[in-house]
């Protein structure tokens, strides 16, 4: 049995070299789980067969499952494929939709094709980007960018959440303080920085929570 490459997959007749080969409970099987289209032939005979969509999907995932190579999929390994695909977006004139083979060219040297699709598959998977996927096909064939994509590599704003704004806030504490020459501002930043830790995030957040609340009317 093999996948062919047609659109419309025309009826071929399998080749049967001995009963071990091909087991009319096999092909049986495969047809009542809408794997096959099967002719029916002479009694005890097998007819010209043909996959249908959903047996060459199957066939495709199998042949990815068994032919995957292990693929660094932590933050570290993916961002740069999100940076990639970043900028080929960016280079689409009038469009939103960048090729995947744009990507893959881009990051050939850095990472195989293979890993380059895996990486979008789990960008897909957390928000960042869609893929324009095709029945059959091993890899994507555009990629479009989600917010969140922007918002990591560009720099755009985001929802921020009451813990959010508190972790910005002590950054901004310990910026000062990194920043400022005056020993007395430096003490009251310290000190104003301890007071908060000492309330403690999740109290602070509710706090700043509730008092965008009333700011607001909600």
């Amino acid at each position: 049995m093999f996948i062919q490459n047609e659109e419309h997959p025309v009826f071929v007749e399998p080749h049967v070299e001995g009963h071990e080969t091909m087991l009319p409970g096999t092909m049986r099987a495969l047809a009542e789980a809408g794997y096959l289209d099967v002719d029916p032939g002479a009694p005890g005979e097998f007819g010209p067969f043909r996959l249908t969509e959903a047996g060459r999907a199957e066939a495709v995932r199998l042949a990815r499952s068994t032919t995957r190579q292990p693929v660094d999929l932590s933050w570290e390994a993916v961002r740069p494929v999100l940076v990639v695909a970043v900028a080929a977006v960016e280079r689409v004139v009038g469009g939103e939709l960048a090729a995947f083979d744009d990507i893959a060219r881009d990051l050939a040297g850095v990472m195989p094709r293979g890993s380059a699709g895996r990486a979008l598959e789990t960008l897909r998977d957390n928000g960042y980007v869609e893929l324009v996927e095709e029945m059959g096909n091993d890899e994507p064939l555009e990629v479009r960018l989600l917010p969140p994509a922007l918002q990591e590599v560009r720099g755009w704003p985001g929802p921020m959440s009451a813990e959010g704004v508190v972790e910005r806030l002590f950054e901004a504490l310990d910026r000062a303080i990194a920043a400022t020459e005056d020993e007395t501002q430096i003490s009251r930043l310290i000190k104003l920085r301890a007071a908060a830790s000492d309330v403690g995030k999740s109290v602070l957040a509710g706090a700043i929570l509730t008092a965008g609340k009333a700011a607001t009317g909600v």
